[in-house]
């Protein structure tokens, strides 16, 4: 279902019209005073307009010269969507452009900047992925996908798909009220939306985290039993799901710098001297609170693991400074409204 055509020798594209200026437009054709081409094959087109209201192009049933493929109602919508988004920021839209041996699903024209929108509702394969790149790329094009399902060689091990600079590739879907949704980190936005952020560059490439100097700290102190005088005690685990810069929420793997950061030893010893933390045995991270006894540190990890199912924890939360932390090698597209970025 195209939505670009030539109109007397005029390119037009089919969602610049309003509902009565289409009406017009389809009886200067049916009445042959105005003839309508398709760009793909070069061939007889009709207007139509969907159940959904969209009004796009088809193709003539006695056309059998052209290598169009139906679309899905979600990849014509969708298409739609970064038109409308591209237009907004000053961009020229042009959808099923063609050019030497690759055809985009939209192409955005600004000055000498030139980007192909990809939208993948049905699955491609990597390579063929990396195949039409690499044309993008030899022809001076940025290329953008979206695809619905990632590539398995190009999503990671908790299925998000792998940042890369020079293959820029998200994940969408269609929600319950059939809006196409974009997931890029751990950020949802409409496909508009999205495009929208990209083209006035609230969205970058980064190759680092960089975690907000302020976090919420959430200190859980949990039983445990030592092993050598079987005296009940505590200890305490941190969520070390730490927010950066982009609103993304990071795993902080660096466990010593934030168990022993000064400022949450600071927050471990108040709690110590609140009335809420009078009753709390902690001896240290390492030695009974009784006995002095020391404690693995290879049993600790699994006891961390397993304290935070604990029905009996008592948990404070306290936003800290920590100051700034940055996360090396952390490849990802990075989201600010002030493009206040990681890096």
């Amino acid at each position: 279902m195209p939505l670009r055509a030539i109109l007397d020798d005029k390119e037009i594209i089919s969602i610049n019209f309003t509902k009565e200026e289409w009406i017009s437009l389809k009886n200067k054709i049916k009445k042959g005073s105005s003839s309508l081409i398709l760009p793909c094959c070069k061939q007889k087109g009709f207007l139509r307009t969907s159940s959904k209201g969209l009004n796009h192009f088809v193709h003539s049933k006695n056309d059998l010269n052209c290598d169009w493929k139906p679309e899905t109602p979600q990849h014509l919508k969708s298409k739609v969507e970064i038109i409308k988004a591209c237009n907004k920021n000053g961009w020229q839209a042009i959808p099923e452009f063609s050019q030497n041996d690759w055809r985009a699903d939209v192409l955005a024209i600004k000055s000498n900047s030139r980007i192909a929108f990809e939208v993948q509702w049905s699955k491609q394969k990597e390579e063929d992925t990396k195949f039409r790149q690499e044309k993008y790329r030899r022809d001076n094009v940025r290329g953008c996908w979206f695809f619905r399902t990632i590539p398995k060689e190009l999503k990671s091990f908790n299925e998000k798909p792998l940042a890369n600079k020079d293959l820029p590739l998200f994940k969408i879907h269609e929600d319950e009220n059939e809006e196409i949704i974009v997931i890029f980190g751990d950020i949802k936005k409409s496909l508009y939306e999205f495009v929208d952020d990209l083209l006035s560059k609230k969205i970058k490439f980064c190759k680092q985290y960089r975690l907000l100097p302020e976090q919420n700290i959430e200190i859980t102190f949990y039983e445990k039993t030592c092993w050598k005088c079987g005296k009940e005690q505590h200890s305490y685990i941190i969520n070390k799901e730490f927010k950066t810069c982009c609103k993304n929420d990071y795993n902080y793997y660096r466990e010593n710098e934030i168990y022993y950061h000064p400022k949450i030893i600071e927050f471990i010893e108040e709690i110590l001297q609140s009335n809420e933390g009078k009753d709390i045995k902690f001896g240290g991270w390492f030695q009974c609170y009784y006995c002095n006894a020391e404690f693995g540190a290879h049993y600790l990890i699994g006891e961390k693991m397993d304290a935070k199912y604990q029905d009996n924890n008592i948990t404070f939360k306290k936003n800290i400074e920590i100051g700034e932390i940055i996360i090396d090698n952390s490849n990802h597209w990075c989201y600010s409204e002030n493009k206040d970025f990681c890096e």
